[in-house]
């Protein structure tokens, strides 16, 4: 099961070989524009009134999550606040959550208060993945050490045009 955020035309359901993938909608008045295109944090730069669609956005994910917890075992949270979705899921389904953690989380995590809001979403996860290690010194030091870094795939090391055109 995959839930992600209604972006566009694509079907509200559909199956792609053995994954069947929910997008919510979560626009109260309007189509939700949130998570739309380049992701959450562009579009909240470029019009930050959007952050009013977060409570929905994550109210819908949690919903779903809950709706579809015959259809899985455990919650792959790929964000800090799909996190917060994972963890509300949690607490009705009992169902374990692993949550993984990117680029801009390490902002909202090291800021006091987005550390203390989100402390319970952190701790109730049943393992914590980072994209660097960068991100594992965002988080409090009684995780740290617990936090597994699994890179995104893509080599730091810089190569010419002509070597990448020899692949």
């Amino acid at each position: 099961v995959v839930i992600v955020p209604h972006d566009g035309d694509e079907p509200e359901q559909e199956w792609q070989k053995q994954f069947c993938i929910h997008r919510v909608r979560y626009g109260l008045f309007t189509k939700g524009r949130l998570a739309f295109g380049m992701g959450i944090i562009p579009n909240l730069r470029r019009a930050p009134w959007r952050i009013f669609q977060a409570p929905g956005l994550l109210a819908a994910l949690a919903y779903r999550a809950i709706r579809c917890r015959a259809e899985y075992d455990i919650t792959h949270a790929n964000w800090i606040l799909s996190g917060i979705a994972a963890y509300i899921a949690k607490i009705v389904t009992k169902k374990p959550y692993v949550l993984t953690l990117r680029g801009e989380d390490a902002r909202i995590i090291a800021h006091p208060i987005g550390a203390f809001l989100l402390s319970p979403v952190l701790r109730s996860a049943t393992a914590i993945t980072v994209v660097s290690q960068h991100l594992s010194h965002a988080l409090p030091p009684s995780l740290r050490s617990a936090a597994l870094c699994i890179p995104n795939g893509v080599d730091a090391k810089p190569i010419s045009r002509d070597e990448a055109m020899t692949w």
